[in-house]
């Protein structure tokens, strides 16, 4: 779930254009993500208030994207509260953000 719900943030960030003909699809599922996580909720979660490693200027650059430092960061500062959730979670269940960012869930997840 953190996966793809970070790949979705990547998106609507990286490619507004396209994001804007397919919203009707990203938001519902965008949604779902955030009505599963307020509903997993619980008093017994990791209540850390670290935000999650912001991806740099060069990780989008791996992406042949091209934004400036200042977008990025103010980007992700709207979306921090999800995804410092998301990482509670994710360390709620044994593992690291590494996985989401690096997408190797064999490995983390065995």
């Amino acid at each position: 779930m953190a996966i793809l719900d970070e790949a979705l943030s990547i998106l609507i960030f990286a490619y507004p254009e396209e994001y804007k003909k397919i919203s009707n699809f990203i938001k519902p599922t965008r949604e779902a993500i955030n009505d599963f996580l307020l509903i997993l909720q619980s008093p017994q979660m990791t209540k850390e208030n670290r935000v999650p490693q912001i991806p740099t200027e060069n990780d989008f650059k791996k992406l042949d994207l091209h934004p400036a430092g200042e977008e990025i960061l103010r980007f992700y500062n709207s979306i921090s509260e999800r995804r410092k959730l998301m990482l509670n979670y994710i360390k709620d269940d044994g593992r690291n953000w590494d996985a989401v960012i690096k997408s190797d869930y064999n490995s983390n997840y065995s």
